[in-house]
């Protein structure tokens, strides 16, 4: 199978405003650091695949999440 069949069967999970997130990070000193950080609260679909986050205490992040970076938390 070629990579386009199987990239035609990935479904990207759409997010909601009120789920919870997970945000990659992007600094790591070292192969133990933790890769993904949060949980976080989506509060608003900015464009398309954009999204402004908050942590749990209601405080909004300054920058926005992109789709490709956030995967879903599961409690």
């Amino acid at each position: 199978m070629g990579n386009e069949v199987l990239n035609k069967r990935v479904k990207a999970l759409p997010l909601k405003v009120g789920d919870l997130v997970l945000k990659k990070t992007w600094q790591k000193p070292n192969k133990l650091h933790p890769n993904w950080h949060g949980p976080y609260r989506v509060v608003k679909e900015v464009v398309s695949g954009m999204y402004r986050l908050e942590n749990l205490e209601r405080d909004p992040f300054s920058n926005r999440g992109n789709v490709d970076h956030l995967k879903k938390y599961y409690q």
